[in-house]
């Protein structure tokens, strides 16, 4: 008796292809191709459906003859797909659920060979909502120790980097950078397990914000956060301040190009445009010192306080007649703007120096003429730092006039002054000029118009009408040996004496004086004596005497206010040049 022929096979299946799952309302697809299972030995093949919750598990549905379901037809050989209810899957359940799917083939021989899908993850839940935080793109996320912080500006325009947390039940991460408008700038799709990602070949615009967006989806929706932004920002950009010296003590009549502080440097820029006013507002200022044609670095860049626009350095140790510059740059953090230079300044702490001049007053006693040489700045160059002069008369070393301008022709210049009215000799007048420096410090000196020493022949003399401390007496004729007087401390003691006239009556008043300032001299009462004194619009006393003095009744005035004596037969006048102080002509 013979047995045979027999068949030996000893291979399993193999599988070339790959398993492909998906899910209707009510069950789990998994999808093969025809020729991915394949045995040349064996006529049949037998195919189960196993689940697990584990990688090469099935714990959830142990290997079981693959059966048919919507969508999935067994009425053609071979089999290439397998029906499961969702059911037996627990699918329902609330929360995060992964399944390992496989498929098991078996030969005629009882070999077998298995398959597995891609891991499926359902949730029938939202993902939660995360974190999203920008990262610096120039340094190496590999290095970093802890948890990096957030980041608001970086210097790199090529490259963005981002990272997130807190995105649970998520199956796949849709990230994207946007600009402030919301346009989508760049993309990517990552799966579940990504945390960050670095965006490179980006063009970013400098002083520009831009968001990361994350977008994180499962089977039941998506949810999306973005990050605060991060601005891009240039190294050493150029912000136009276009910084110039400022002084808060000038009030627009001195240039700030010299200034006499030795210990101060002030200045003033202009606000950088929005957003870089936002960006930059810390002040670094430097100064530096001029030797010769170059300059020298006497402050480094050091962060100062400021207020708006302007900045006031102090304590500071600056040479009287040395040239200076301030150099600034606004910054955020480490990075800074490009510098920027404000002009020169000069400082002249002194006030200058009176040089070589002379004055002469001329016959007319109306033109006075004055030969002078320019006033000296000790420290610096030439006369390019005096910025004017002006002249004056002073009695007592009060003015008499206004300051008048005094032009200069030259570095040794003779001018010619005119007086509107002729000059008197009952006082000792100076002839002032005041030179200012462009730092606004100033000084003053004066010659005599006469010299009011001079006794033989004597050029300064009482006035015929001489004031006087009242009360007065003098009887007719008598002598008066006190000289005239220029200040009273009360107007209770106002007086006049004429001792040298000889009229039989006198009318007089006291006028209020029309404030052409000083002794009165200029005063047009002088020049047109008034004919009826007590008549007189101005007049605030009067009245009439046969002596040769008058005490004046108390008046109340206030105090600096000058006043004029008036007399009609004499026509000589008095005026009362500054606080309680009169003065008679």
């Amino acid at each position: 008796m013979s047995v045979g022929p027999l068949t030996v096979d000893t291979s399993p299946p193999s599988f070339s292809g790959s398993l492909s799952v998906s899910t209707n309302n009510e069950h789990l697809l998994v999808r093969w191709d025809a020729g991915d299972f394949v045995d040349p030995e064996s006529e049949s093949l037998e195919f189960e459906l196993g689940v697990g919750s584990k990688e090469h598990s099935t714990d959830i549905v142990h290997f079981e003859r693959v059966k048919q379901g919507p969508e999935c037809s067994h009425s053609h050989t071979p089999v290439t797909c397998a029906s499961l209810e969702l059911s037996q899957l627990d699918w329902s359940l609330i929360g995060d659920h992964t399944y390992y799917v496989s498929i098991r083939c078996t030969n005629e021989a009882q070999l077998r060979t298995v398959a597995f899908a891609e891991p499926i993850v359902h949730n029938n839940r939202l993902p939660s909502v995360g974190f999203v935080t920008d990262e610096d793109p120039s340094i190496d996320s590999d290095s970093m120790l802890g948890t990096p912080h957030d980041i608001q500006y970086q210097l790199r325009s090529d490259s963005l980097r981002s990272r997130w947390t807190g995105f649970k039940f998520a199956n796949e991460f849709h990230v994207s950078v946007v600009d402030s408008q919301h346009k989508e700038l760049a993309s990517v799709t990552l799966p579940s397990n990504a945390t960050r990602h670095q965006f490179d070949g980006l063009k970013l615009d400098v002083f520009k914000t831009y968001f990361t967006r994350v977008t994180a989806s499962n089977v039941v929706g998506s949810v999306s956060a973005g990050s605060s932004g991060v601005t891009v920002e240039s190294r050493e950009p150029l912000l136009e301040l276009r910084p110039v010296n400022w002084r808060p003590d000038n009030d627009g009549s001195l240039t700030n190009d010299f200034q006499s502080s030795l210990s101060t440097v002030g200045l003033k820029w202009t606000k950088p445009k929005s957003p870089l006013d936002l960006l930059f507002h810390d002040v670094s200022w430097g100064l530096e010192l001029k030797r010769g044609d170059d300059w020298i670095t006497v402050e480094e860049f050091r962060r100062v306080s400021h207020s708006g626009e302007t900045v006031l350095v102090t304590n500071l140790h600056l040479i009287d007649g040395a040239t200076y510059r301030s150099r600034m740059k606004l910054c955020h953090g480490e990075v800074c703007s490009e510098v920027e230079t404000a002009p020169d300044f000069v400082v002249l702490h002194t006030s200058p120096v009176a040089g070589a001049w002379s004055v002469n007053l001329e016959a007319d006693n109306q033109t006075i003429t004055v030969q002078m040489d320019e006033f000296k700045q000790l420290g610096s160059a030439g006369s390019s730092v005096i910025s004017g002069y002006q002249w004056s008369l002073q009695h007592d070393g009060a003015n008499i006039v206004q300051w008048t301008e005094l032009k200069l022709d030259s570095s040794n210049s003779t001018k010619s002054i005119s007086l509107p009215w002729p000059l008197k000799s009952t006082k000792c007048i100076r002839f002032a000029i005041r030179c200012f420096n462009k730092a606004g410090l100033s000084t003053v000196d004066s010659r005599e118009l006469r010299d009011c020493s001079a006794y033989d022949p004597k050029l300064i003399s009482n006035p015929n009408v001489m004031d006087a401390i009242g009360p007065v007496k003098l009887e007719k004729n008598d002598q008066w040996t006190a000289d005239d007087v220029d200040y009273s401390n009360s107007s209770a003691r106002l007086a006049a004496v004429w001792p040298q006239l000889r009229y039989l009556n006198y009318e007089w008043a006291v006028l209020a004086a029309s404030g052409t300032g000083g002794s009165g001299y200029y005063d047009r009462i002088l020049l047109e004596p008034p004919k009826r004194p007590t008549s007189h619009a101005n007049a605030i006393a009067g009245g009439f005497t046969r002596d040769e003095f008058v005490t004046f009744p108390e008046f109340s005035f206030n105090q600096g206010l000058g006043i004029t004596c008036a007399f009609t037969l004499t026509k000589l006048c008095c005026n009362l040049r500054s606080s309680l102080s009169c003065c008679l002509s």
